[in-house]
């Protein structure tokens, strides 16, 4: 179990651990109270062609490399240097948990989230430049024209999501679908 002290000082994604809670709960009761109140909608599913699919989902698999392949360029000039020098020292450390060590683990795991956050925020860019998943398959409701543009966002964050995870979730998805084509 974790004590009172560590636990003030635990944050998640950077937030404390009590607000981040409060906030998730607050979104939690938003999306509640509009379940609860907005009648549901039915979405068409379009009958795109598995070419179509295909398409798709090989143009987000090489839009996710070249965005790796960048990040790995920016890290390489941004954060590198200063991993070569920790190792330096770290190799020159007797002990497994000496400072050192740790130091390098610490920069590892930043860098890692950094290029996490700036992966996220390329793959929602590119999704709001319109490469979009959902849409390229469920038709949204005319009716009402915010449930759309509430749809869009989604789908926004969704693709930029999935286009942040890398080309190894992408090389996932492709697999599912091969499989399915048999």
């Amino acid at each position: 179990m974790v004590s009172k002290s560590k636990l003030q000082n635990y944050k998640i994604l950077g937030i404390p651990y009590k607000s981040f809670i409060l906030r998730l709960c607050i979104v939690l009761i938003f999306t509640i109270i509009l379940a609860v109140f907005l009648p549901p909608k039915t979405f068409n599913i379009s009958q795109s062609k598995s070419d179509d699919i295909l398409h798709l989902l090989t143009s987000l698999l090489l839009i996710t490399i070249f965005l790796e392949r960048a990040l790995e360029v920016l890290v390489s000039i941004y954060r590198c240097p200063k991993k070569s020098e920790l190792e330096n020292k770290s190799a020159n450390s007797e002990s497994e948990s000496s400072s050192e060590n740790l130091e390098l683990q610490k920069y590892k795991s930043e860098t890692k989230q950094q290029v996490l956050y700036v992966g996220l925020f390329f793959g929602i860019l590119i999704s709001v430049l319109g490469i979009r998943i959902l849409e390229s398959f469920i038709i949204p409701p005319p009716q009402d024209i915010w449930e759309v543009h509430v749809f869009r966002v989604i789908d926004t964050f969704l693709t930029g999501f999935v286009i942040a995870g890398g080309s190894e979730g992408m090389h996932q998805i492709l697999k599912v679908f091969f499989q399915n084509q048999r």
